[in-house]
């Protein structure tokens, strides 16, 4: 008897610590979040349990975050995607798109700028604007994105920031690399060193009807955003990769995801679909390529395109996750600079600027080289356009007499990818060991924007670390011209094509644009009371030009069209 009591002494026991360690198991799975210790800590969910793990199954996503909205001048809601979308903040679209159209920049006209201090206190890396044109984000290296209405720029001279979110600056070391805007939203995406994506809203308020007629004349009709007012930030979504610094960022909407991109300093482009909690795909840089510096997504959202330090451009196919095309640039130097578009170039049109034919193809943008800018065909590599700033000591020289690096068209190499797409790239590592690339010191273009159109100019607006910014045409050298850069006393840049000889591997049109830039006369030791009358200058206005390399451009629609442009000083200029 003793014996079997000892026994079942033994086998309670047992059974309570086995229960209690079951317990403690389910408690951790719980914590953990998972239904199933839940029913076992509770029978009674049980069913509750089975449902929610056959929901899971399913991969349902959760409801999508609140964005923002867009809203027209009345303040109506509506969707950029939309087939019945008018263009923003315009009384008449048609007349609006015609002007923008036939719209340039002005020589040297500087409409309001940012003060040296008290906004930004590093460089201004990115800008970025909304799509219902009511405000932008400018992101800077002091570790703030700064938010701006365009409101404000009517009858001012010195812009003032709205808004400034500092959750990249928690602990004073953060900078933020890139900033874009989420489409169809008041929502922005930005990315910083210290690895963390975050993505926040703009949150905006209008207000009462009684305050506003107060204010305004009683007959006069109110403008939603000449009413709305920023009035905070929200934080949507944040993710920190753990791979470094995040050098780019993106966004666009497919028929079945809002997808924010970003690349980070280990060489990975990473997707985060704002409405699911799982990565859609991952796409790798190999090393030997260099470090990512620009990135770029397709027009029709089904490739990306990526830019390195040693002069490498490669292209995925997002539908099968796998690069499908690497070239190497023929200068080597950094590929500062990327954008796409689906489109016909002016060269490839009728006399009567129509197309001939269908002849869209899709075009990248590419700010690399020695100071130049060119515009290359997808579907083949080619070069089609090229607009080239010459060295100043190269400016008083004949066409004919310049070296031919000058004359000569930039070309993309091809790069042999090997199948098995993790293994390295034999070619690139010996570029790598004897490639001799572009000095960091030579000036290069780091930013572009411009308008291809089947109606009006096709242009491109370049700036970069020579300070100037730059309208180039399309069709004719004679209507490029210097928007601002050249200080006084300096001769006006000319500009000049170059004649090229098409031959079997070249026979598309290609068109290569020239810029002279003369340096000025040195200032003299003379006073100028001392000179005679006809060179006295008398008092000269300071220069409107920016001090540092300028980083990013924009155009602006609302109030008026304007050019947006930021530099590393830190400043933010409007041009008109």
């Amino acid at each position: 008897m003793e014996f079997i009591l000892v026994l079942k002494i033994f086998h309670l026991l047992m059974q309570d610590i086995y229960f209690q360690a079951e317990r403690v198991r389910c408690s951790r799975q719980q914590k953990n979040g998972e239904w199933g210790s839940v029913a076992c800590l509770d029978p009674t969910l049980l069913e509750t349990a089975l449902l929610v793990a056959k929901v899971d199954s399913l991969m349902i996503p959760p409801l999508p975050p609140r964005l923002g909205l867009l809203r027209e001048t009345d303040g109506r809601a509506y969707s950029w995607h939309s087939p019945n979308n008018i263009v923003p903040n315009s009384e008449a679209p048609t007349a609006e798109v015609n002007r923008r159209s036939g719209w340039t920049p002005h020589v040297d006209t500087l409409s309001a700028s940012s003060p040296p201090s008290g906004e930004h206190n590093g460089a201004v890396t990115r800008l970025a604007i909304s799509q219902d044109q009511s405000f932008f984000v400018s992101g800077s290296h002091d570790g703030t994105c700064r938010v701006w209405e365009m409101r404000r720029f009517e009858n001012v001279v010195g812009l003032q920031s709205s808004l400034v979110y500092k959750g990249h600056n928690k602990n004073g070391m953060g900078r933020v690399n890139d900033v874009c805007i989420v489409e169809n939203s008041h929502s922005v995406v930005s990315g910083a060193s210290d690895g963390s994506v975050h993505v926040w809203r703009v949150d905006s308020v209008q207000p009462s009807k009684s305050k506003v007629s107060d204010r305004s004349e009683p007959n006069a009709p109110q403008k939603y955003y000449d009413t709305a007012r920023v009035c905070g930030s929200s934080v949507v979504r944040n993710i920190d990769s753990e791979e470094g610094e995040i050098l780019a960022v993106g966004h666009f909407n497919s028929n079945t995801a809002s997808l924010v991109t970003f690349a980070s300093q280990k060489g990975h482009i990473h997707s985060w679909d704002l409405r699911s909690a799982k990565e859609p795909f991952k796409l790798k840089l190999q090393p030997e390529l260099g470090y990512l510096t620009s990135m770029a997504t397709g027009t029709d959202k089904n490739w990306i395109i990526a830019g390195t330090n040693r002069g490498y451009i490669a292209l995925w196919d997002i539908r099968f996750q796998m690069m499908v095309k690497l070239w190497q640039h023929s200068s080597g130097a950094p590929v500062s600079r990327l954008a796409t578009c689906y489109t016909t170039l002016p060269q490839d049109k009728n006399g009567d600027n129509n197309y001939s034919g269908d002849e869209r193809k899709p075009f990248m943008f590419v700010g690399c080289g020695k100071n130049e800018a060119s515009v290359f065909d997808v579907t083949n590599g080619a070069c089609r356009q090229c607009f080239r700033v010459l060295d100043p000591m190269l400016a008083y020289i004949d066409q004919t007499l310049l070296p031919e690096s000058c004359l000569t068209m930039p070309t993309l190499q091809n790069v042999d990818i090997p199948s098995n797409q993790s293994k390295p790239i034999a070619s690139a590592v010996r570029n790598t060991l004897n490639f001799n690339r572009i000095s960091s010191s030579e000036p290069s273009v780091l930013s572009l924007m411009g308008r291809i159109g089947a109606t009006g100019r096709s242009y491109l607006i370049t700036g970069g670390s020579d300070r100037c910014l730059r309208y180039w045409d399309f069709n004719l050298p004679s209507r490029c011209y210097t928007i601002s850069g050249f200080v006084h006393g300096q001769p006006a840049p000319t500009y000049e094509g170059v004649n090229l000889f098409k031959t079997d591997e070249t026979s598309v049109n290609q068109n290569l644009f020239l810029c002279r830039s003369r340096n000025a006369a040195p200032n003299s030791d003379v006073p100028s009371s001392d000179l005679p009358h006809h060179l006295q200058q008398g008092l000269v206005r300071p220069e409107n030009a920016h001090r540092d390399a300028i980083l990013d451009i924009k155009s602006v629609d609302y109030p008026r069209k304007s050019l947006l442009s930021c530099s590393r000083d830190g400043v933010i200029k409007l041009w008109q």
